[in-house]
């Protein structure tokens, strides 16, 4: 089985097309996101996020590894927008996958990781206000062959005619995960 673990409702960012709604939670204490990790066995999969995971203190990152060493998930993912990489690179080696959530909006420049580029799959997320934005994004960084494009359904969501387009036209250049997620009207904004 495959858990979504919500690290922090805290981040750096302030993405308007936000699922989580950050920037209006509680806190998230540490005991409650190691709680989160009771149901989870050796045969599952674990993504975690936030927030921005990041903004976990380096004592908190120490206690969730230390409970993930002992349940020692088949795999465990990372999303972030960078700040983990740059914040706790110490415990990069205990993460099969990085999902980078490389830009707030496709304006930005990509601020590349020191990883092995085998480890990161880069994850943007596409409003209909920038979906005119893609095609020179994607040229830009035409040496990335594969992104996790995700069509915003949230906040500022993107009407499905426009996601069509998007995977008629790109889905040589999306992942998997990205063509079920703009295809499929049950899956959240992460695939699950």
């Amino acid at each position: 089985m495959h858990y979504s673990l919500n690290t922090t409702n805290k981040c750096d960012w302030d993405c308007k097309y936000c699922i989580v709604d950050v920037h209006n939670q509680p806190i998230k204490p540490i005991e409650e996101v190691l709680k989160d990790l009771d149901t989870l066995t050796s045969k599952d999969s674990l993504s975690f996020a936030g927030g921005e995971p990041g903004m976990l203190s380096k004592s908190d990152v120490t206690l969730l590894f230390d409970k993930l060493k002992i349940i020692n998930p088949e795999h465990i993912e990372l999303l972030t927008n960078g700040l983990f990489i740059k914040k706790h690179a110490d415990f990069l080696h205990l993460i099969d996958s990085i999902d980078y959530h490389c830009v707030d909006s496709l304006n930005d420049e990509i601020q590349f990781p020191d990883l092995d580029q085998n480890y990161v799959e880069y994850v943007i997320v596409v409003t209909e206000e920038e979906y005119p934005l893609l095609d020179k994004f994607l040229e830009k960084y035409k040496f990335i062959p594969k992104f996790n494009i995700i069509g915003s359904r949230e906040v500022q969501p993107m009407s499905m005619k426009t996601k069509l387009k998007m995977v008629m036209k790109y889905r040589d250049r999306m992942t998997d995960n990205s063509l079920k997620v703009n295809l499929s009207p049950e899956c959240n904004s992460l695939g699950y």
